[in-house]
């Protein structure tokens, strides 16, 4: 059986603040979760029957994929996107995709797969699969705080680019200047 602590229900929807601050905090704790989450995490990770997971009940899988994407370990963080790819694939598929409760799991898998891209530094294609979200449920409080947190992220990345082009620039004209004395 696995048991599940660190996600929500399927379909369910956290309460978020609309206080920025909260949002950073939640967001902070999904992508740096604290030592004891951690050790829980191992855990529940170690009760998952991964055959069970590949190919077997819906939300088994989601289950698994949140635990594992959830971690802060790469390999596991990976083992989670392979079971979010995989599930994503089979809802898409299945002959019941438009069903309601097919498309929440839809939906909140989605979100997931967008948190593990971003742990991995993919971040265009976590904001692509994150818009995904975004179209079915505009107003998701999630989604919209792990856009905010990869928005932010990617204007550091240019800034932190920008800055060592500019340095770049300066060490290079400096270097010209000594060599024309």
């Amino acid at each position: 059986m696995l048991v599940s602590f660190a996600t929500p229900p399927v379909g369910s929807k956290i309460v978020m603040s609309e206080d920025s601050t909260a949002r950073r905090t939640w967001i902070g704790a999904l992508f740096a979760p604290d030592a004891s989450t951690v050790d829980a995490l191992d855990r529940a990770i170690t009760a998952i029957d991964m055959s069970a997971v590949h190919g077997g009940d819906r939300n088994q899988s989601f289950q698994a994929g949140c635990l594992l994407l959830s971690h802060i370990r790469p390999d596991l963080v990976q083992a989670g996107r392979v079971v979010m790819e995989g599930l994503i694939s089979r809802l898409q598929q299945s002959a019941d995709c438009n069903a309601p409760e097919v498309r929440v799991l839809l939906r909140d898998s989605k979100f997931y797969l967008a948190v593990g891209l971003a742990k991995q530094n993919e971040l265009a294609r976590a904001q692509a699969v994150l818009q995904d979200v975004l179209v079915v449920d505009p107003a998701n409080h999630q989604a919209l705080a792990l856009k905010e947190h990869l928005d932010r992220e990617l204007m550091m990345l240019g800034v932190k680019g920008l800055a060592g082009t500019v340095a770049a620039c300066a060490a290079a004209f400096a270097f010209y200047k000594l060599l024309r004395r």
